[in-house]
């Protein structure tokens, strides 16, 4: 597991890997994100062996990660040596929230602060030995993006998107990962956010708030509310 620990999500990192019943949780050390803007999220890969991160002239950073010692190496562009190039610079917008389905072939992230351009973005590719290509903006259900502004998690195939909003979550589906997601905004929302999917898409691992916002803790929910 993969989490911040500053209430604002801005400031220290930290591992926690299952130990038996508990977790040994292991901190970052600050030096190893000093190229990084830890506010604008990052993601602990399905490998368990590789993090993901922004850097604050809009690139992504994708590094190697030890979850026992908490030590993050090895910062490079990675799979986004080609993306890197082609994402907007940051007086056209900030990007943030960068997510991967665990198959490492569909990339999502947010821009925010443009002129036109805001929304969640899209990136695939055929396999992982390809750097990612050309990203596109995601319509559909995700075409509001002031009130749908960050996919904070997908399903290992990519077709299903787990969406902020305003502090819980909306499942949005497809059913290739070409199309646009949609959403049953009739369905609960769940309540939690930073979700990253535990067990295909039932168990999730997120943030809530069950006594309030200044009582924030990492917990398991249902995606089905």
């Amino acid at each position: 597991m993969f989490f911040s620990t500053s209430r604002t999500g801005v400031g220290a990192y930290a591992f926690a890997k299952k130990n038996g019943l508990a977790y040994a949780v292991a901190e970052v050390p600050p030096a190893d994100l000093a190229s990084i803007e830890v506010n604008r999220g990052g993601q602990l890969l399905t490998d368990g062996s590789h993090v993901l991160f922004v850097r604050a002239n809009n690139t992504f950073a994708y590094g190697d990660a030890d979850l026992t010692t908490g030590r993050i190496t090895n910062l490079t562009d990675g799979p986004f040596a080609t993306l890197n190039t082609l994402v907007p610079l940051p007086a056209n917008g900030m990007v943030s929230s960068p997510a991967i389905s665990g198959d490492g072939l569909v990339f999502v992230y947010s821009l925010t602060g443009s002129t036109n351009s805001d929304g969640v973005y899209q990136s695939r590719r055929a396999n992982n030995q390809t750097p990612f290509p050309q990203s596109k903006r995601l319509l559909g259900g995700l075409s509001d993006a002031a009130k749908f502004p960050a996919i904070e998690g997908l399903s290992y195939d990519g077709l299903t998107a787990f969406v902020f909003e305003g502090f819980t979550n909306r499942v949005f589906t497809r059913d290739d990962t070409g199309n646009e997601f949609a959403t049953d905004l009739a369905r609960s929302a769940i309540p939690a956010w930073r979700v990253n999917v535990a067990s295909k898409c039932d168990t999730l691992i997120a943030t809530r708030s069950p006594g309030g916002s200044t009582n924030q803790q990492v917990a398991e929910v249902l995606a089905t509310p």
